[in-house]
């Protein structure tokens, strides 16, 4: 992929279509994170769609995956390797992309300043994942360019299977009373405007119509922040039946039975985390488990038989 941005602008790929068709691929798999190439071969024997490597916790600041390994990753496999970059550190995302990553994962795992403005996705040839857990959220990284968005929850709760997919469902009632709420803008706009009415102190008094654009605003503000100056791609994301890009989560040891609930409730896909190599006592076979399943969510038979050949928890820690 090309490096320099003036060439990422003419590079026919380089685009927000392409970029979420490409990612697309990914639905009904897993991604597995990885800490090193022997990991990265299991992830690939089993069926894995694609690899994220994991970021070494240091204890303070966590920055962006290791170029290096990153290198060494892209060389030994044919997976798709997803590397971590700090919120908002436009730096980070050109080294990763230039170090060969397919994928980038602006990661809130990272320790960088709450609040911090996402980066433009438009800038770059590669892919991004983002992660949300309200509408707001999946707005703002989707309007930045985002191509695949991760539902997380608290670092208490990232294991809550139940949490992760009761988030996921707020996002979709959110996105309701969103909707509502642009269909009654459109009524009220299309009220007649009547001339000015004076009170006693000749004052302009506020009409019917006013008020209740006022009221409207006020509320989809609420949910949307500054949302004056993106309406039109708030109205043109609210109008599609699906979100554009694909929804996964990750959790850190799902069970098949873990696995197949989070799909047949909405998401997309799921990451597992690298602790599935370390826990495991056969963790090929445990990723082949939740490949299928994965897959083939709505599947007793496929469940029964791995849930019976792996156990449901399998793990050493």
């Amino acid at each position: 992929m090309s490096q320099a941005s003036s060439a990422v602008d003419k590079n026919p790929l380089n685009t927000v279509q392409i970029k979420c068709t490409l990612m697309k691929l990914f639905v009904g798999g897993v991604i597995f994170e990885v800490s090193n190439v022997d990991q990265a071969r299991i992830a690939e024997r089993s069926g894995g769609r694609g690899i994220v490597l994991k970021v070494a916790d240091n204890g303070e600041v966590n920055r962006m995956a290791d170029t290096g390994k990153i290198k060494e990753l892209v060389d030994a496999v044919a997976l798709p390797v997803i590397g971590r970059v700090r919120i908002g550190h436009t730096v980070e995302a050109s080294l990763m992309e230039r170090a060969g990553a397919n994928i980038i994962d602006e990661s809130e795992a990272l320790a960088f300043e709450e609040g911090t403005t996402l980066i433009d996705k438009n800038k770059y040839a590669t892919p991004f994942i983002c992660g949300a857990s309200t509408l707001n959220e999946v707005f703002k990284t989707i309007n930045s360019g985002a191509a695949m968005i991760r539902i997380g929850s608290d670092s208490a709760n990232e294991d809550n299977i139940l949490n992760l997919i009761r988030i996921l469902k707020n996002i979709l009632e959110e996105k309701k009373v969103l909707i509502k709420h642009l269909q009654e803008k459109v009524k009220i706009e299309a009220m007649p405007i009547l001339p000015e009415v004076r009170d006693e102190d000749g004052d302009v008094e506020e009409s019917e119509r006013t008020t209740k654009l006022i009221e409207i605003n006020n509320a989809i503000e609420e949910m949307i922040p500054n949302s004056t100056s993106v309406i039109e791609k708030i109205k043109t994301f609210a109008a599609l039946d699906k979100f554009p890009v694909p929804i996964f989560t990750a959790i850190t040891h799902p069970s098949p039975a873990d696995a197949a609930m989070l799909m047949q409730n909405g998401f997309d896909g799921i990451t597992v985390s690298e602790s599935m190599f370390t826990g495991h006592a056969n963790p090929l076979r445990y990723a082949n488990s939740i490949i299928k399943v994965v897959a083939n969510p709505k599947n007793l038979n496929i469940l029964a038989e791995v849930t019976e050949s792996i156990g449901m928890y399998g793990f050493n820690n």
